[in-house]
């Protein structure tokens, strides 16, 4: 379960003698039910429960989710799905849609040229935020330097001049509008949606009875990844085939770690050391269920850091088995395809946005994640496997977040806060997430 949640559990490491304060080696251990499912009548495989995620040990080079269909479960995300389905009525003679909304309104947007893919998805989620508070369609328009134009959707881009969301590109018919069928957006009113918080005071206001900025996001998200380009689930599989050509272990064995450095560390992030990942990982090796506690320890590492990679080796225990992405996967610090490559999850290339996004869906093979949420991507993955992953598997997944970073951070009394040691509601009380 994610942030909100009564379910979580949330832990600190030491505590200062002069304060009280966790010190840097505190850490936020999230996650649902211990056991991943039921056991099988013979003892054998256990089971996944509630909406059926496959739970023995893979042995074909396929994904745990059909990411092509899985609507929206939360009502968060359905009232998104219901709000982004709206469509206009006779626009004119250019343009002709498929509804009749009296009140139809439509939001336009772009990205910026440096954007981060994780930074994307949630700065696209605020603006939605707004669209959602006011009753209009929000869709993004332009150029999209994330978006595979070369090869995974070159009809989009040719297309740029009728309107064509470049969401398009990787999601399904639910983005941009594609349900009102044939639209001309480009001769349709429009208006663009400020990015600023606080601009969606209904939804993101726990004192009225709406939700945090946090589990908004992890709504937003939701829908956004309800049915992915099958383009995007080929590449994810390829990625898959390569990095486990033997079969992906069983989803309790594979623990997938996500360390941010680079620019992160300089502008955003206090540098984390290995050894915080890797005590992490043990504290989630500690937590699988018995039946697989004497099964190999598998991890894999997502990282846009070479050197990552040699460190973790180093730091581990020598029975950990250690993996890495694809070797034909470029990254920012090694374009000539070394052997020793692995996936970068920020570089600015249409083609990366679509390796990137095939491997975020070979990380949720895992059950279990050490993540850091002051980098987008973490809380990317963080938002899919509280939304999407624990509820398909009857809350299967824990999370190690060991630099918590969800910024703004929404207080008790519903008022939205920007400074460092804000209050967090964590599903019971609020509290000060613990230092990283």
């Amino acid at each position: 379960n994610g942030l909100g949640s009564p379910a979580n559990a949330t832990e600190g490491g030491a505590s200062s003698a002069a304060n009280g304060e966790p010190t840097t080696s505190a850490f936020v251990l999230v996650g649902g039910t211990p056991a991943f499912g039921e056991t099988s009548a013979d003892g054998a495989t256990p089971t996944a429960v509630s909406l059926g995620i496959p739970s023995g040990p893979t042995v074909k080079t396929t994904l745990r989710l059909d990411w092509t269909n899985l609507p929206p479960i939360s009502p968060l995300a359905r009232r998104i799905d219901a709000s982004q389905s709206r469509c206009p009525g006779d626009v004119t003679a250019d343009g002709v849609g498929t509804g009749a909304d009296a009140n139809f309104t439509f939001l336009s947007s772009r990205f910026k040229n440096r954007q981060g893919l994780g930074s994307a998805f949630h700065t696209f989620a605020q603006r939605m935020c707004y669209a959602l508070e006011v009753g209009a369609l929000m869709r993004i328009e332009g150029m999209w330097k994330w978006a595979d134009y070369s090869g995974t959707c070159p009809s989009i881009g040719k297309r740029q001049s009728s309107g064509d969301d470049p969401f398009r590109c990787y999601f399904g018919e639910h983005v941009g509008g594609s349900r009102c069928g044939n639209v001309n957006w480009s001769v349709v009113e429009k208006a663009p949606p400020p990015h600023r918080y606080g601009t969606c005071p209904s939804i993101q206001n726990l004192e009225v009875g709406g939700s945090s900025i946090e589990q908004y996001m992890s709504a937003a998200m939701e829908w956004l990844f309800q049915s992915v380009n099958p383009t995007v689930i080929a590449e994810a599989e390829r990625q898959l085939a390569d990095v486990f050509p033997h079969g992906a272990p069983h989803p309790d064995d594979l623990i997938t770690v996500h360390i941010r450095r680079g620019d992160k560390v300089v502008s955003e992030m206090p540098f984390q050391s290995i050894d915080k990942y890797v005590n992490a990982t043990k504290r989630l090796v500690a937590t699988r269920p018995e039946e697989r506690s004497d099964m190999p320890v598998h991890v894999y590492i997502a990282s846009m850091d070479q050197e990552v990679l040699d460190e973790f080796r180093e730091a581990a225990p020598e029975e950990w088995v250690i993996h890495k992405a694809s070797n034909d996967i470029v990254t920012a610090t090694n374009v000539t395809g070394e052997a020793d490559a692995f996936i970068v999850l920020d570089w600015m290339s249409g083609g990366h946005g679509l390796q990137s996004l095939g491997a975020l869906l070979v990380e949720f093979q895992a059950n279990r994640y050490v993540l850091t949420t002051r980098s987008n991507w973490s809380r990317l993955l963080n938002e899919l496997r509280s939304n999407i992953i624990d509820p398909r598997c009857g809350g299967c997944t824990r999370m190690v977040d060991i630099c918590y970073g969800q910024w703004p951070i929404m207080g008790p009394d519903g008022r939205i806060h920007y400074a460092t040691g804000a209050q967090l509601f964590n599903g019971t009380e609020w509290v000060i997430p613990a230092k990283c």
